[in-house]
């Protein structure tokens, strides 16, 4: 058991702790920038599958090796499986590293998603205020449109009050000339009715006149 477990160690120091115990930290700066969401997930897949890899390799060539050093030394023993249960961080100090930058990136993603967060905030915040001042500028158009059409009602009807009123005062003008010159020409055929009897008299009472100084003549001489 001792023998393989140096063997595991010593195959295994041929690989980076991040090659064996990938984190997201180590893929960030594997890839040399910050990923986020489906993409950092995939990252830390393909980082995980390749860590068991390295295990089942590893595991591979210790049972080889094992099985070698038994011929050699004849053990009289034959390895039949190496497993490796699990791998755990011997330095504590780093394991408080990976903590204290695992924090560190905690907050930092945290500050970015507040920024995200206010930054959707204030873009819906100008959306809606956008929004208000539209819904207003359309209700003052559409007030001013119905003002307007209301004045347009209003002078129309003035104008066609005014028509008509323009109208019945000149028919009424002109009912007053046509009855004036009606008046006169009654008043002129009725003068001229009077200047025709007048004549009439006259010329009547002169033969009269006439008529009785000539009986008066015949009378005086006889």
């Amino acid at each position: 058991r001792s023998k393989v477990l140096a063997c595991l160690v010593t195959l295994l120091r041929a690989y980076s702790r991040a090659e064996l115990l990938p984190t997201r930290q180590d893929v960030l700066m594997a890839e040399g920038l910050a990923q986020e969401g489906v993409e950092m997930d995939k990252a830390v897949k393909e980082a995980q599958t390749a860590s068991k890899q390295v295990q089942d390799d590893t595991e591979t060539q210790c049972l080889e090796l094992m099985n070698v050093a038994a011929d050699d030394g004849g053990w009289g023993i034959q390895v039949v499986k190496v497993n490796i249960d699990s791998l755990e961080l011997a330095d504590k100090q780093i394991i408080a590293d990976m903590q204290a930058i695992a924090q560190t990136q905690l907050t930092t993603k945290r500050k970015q998603m507040e920024g995200q967060a206010a930054l959707v905030s204030a873009n819906l915040e100008r959306e809606a205020a956008m929004h208000r001042a539209r819904a207003k500028a359309d209700y003052e158009q559409a007030a001013a449109e119905s003002e307007a059409k209301v004045k347009i009602a209003e002078a129309r009807a003035a104008s066609e009050i005014s028509l008509m009123e323009a109208t019945a005062k000149a028919q009424a003008e002109a009912k007053k000339i046509e009855l004036e010159m009606q008046l006169q020409l009654e008043e002129s055929q009725a003068a001229l009715e009077e200047s025709k009897a007048t004549r009439a008299a006259k010329a009547e009472a002169e033969a009269k006149k006439i008529e009785l100084e000539m009986q008066r003549q015949i009378a005086e001489s006889q």
